[in-house]
């Protein structure tokens, strides 16, 4: 009898060992989900030039710190401030912050973003203000759905919603245009 008591202790402990060993492997099976996006480079205080396919630098960026995340090949960059540059004009973007996606050769900009062009012979400086901003690096489009506010000479002019085609020099204004605009001399 006292060996049939011992035996059948344990079986009892194996049967509760082998149900804990499950219900512990079920909840790290369901409670862990590893995180794929996690930054697989660094870099501080950098310079990063884009060239064309004959050569030419068609913009620079520098930026304060910048994370890249291999799993969708993004990255996120802390105070970015770029110079597009093209035979007619050289343009500045600044911001706080952006996220970079290569494959879509998309800039979002963030918080406080600039857009400057120097004045011309021909025209007067241009500056651009808003909170976001999103630049096709490829074909230098820039548009935001939010408040932007236009300055250029004594001209001013507050829209919601705007593109700019720095390549072709145009500027749409989408809705609640307000403003002065004096014509240049």
């Amino acid at each position: 009898m006292r060996t049939f008591l011992t035996l059948l202790l344990f079986v009892i402990i194996a049967a509760l060992s082998y149900w804990f060993q499950q219900d512990i492997e079920q909840k790290l099976n369901t409670d862990f989900k590893a995180d794929t996006h996690f930054p697989d480079y660094f870099m501080e205080n950098f310079t990063i030039t884009n060239l064309d396919k004959q050569g030419a630098v068609q913009y620079t960026m520098k930026a304060k710190k910048m994370r890249h995340y291999g799993d969708d090949d993004s990255a996120e960059i802390e105070q970015p401030f770029l110079t597009f540059n093209d035979a007619k004009n050289t343009f500045t973007v600044q911001a706080l912050r952006a996220e970079y996606k290569k494959n879509e050769n998309i800039l979002h900009l963030y918080d406080r973003v600039s857009i400057h062009r120097s004045a011309q012979a021909n025209q007067d400086a241009l500056s651009i203000q808003t909170e976001y901003l999103k630049i096709n690096t490829l074909s230098r489009i820039a548009e935001t759905h939010l408040p932007a506010q236009v300055t250029s000479g004594t001209s001013q002019i507050n829209a919601v919603g705007l593109v700019f085609d720095s390549l072709q020099g145009t500027l749409k204004f989408k809705s609640r245009i307000k403003g002065i605009y004096e014509t240049p001399r």
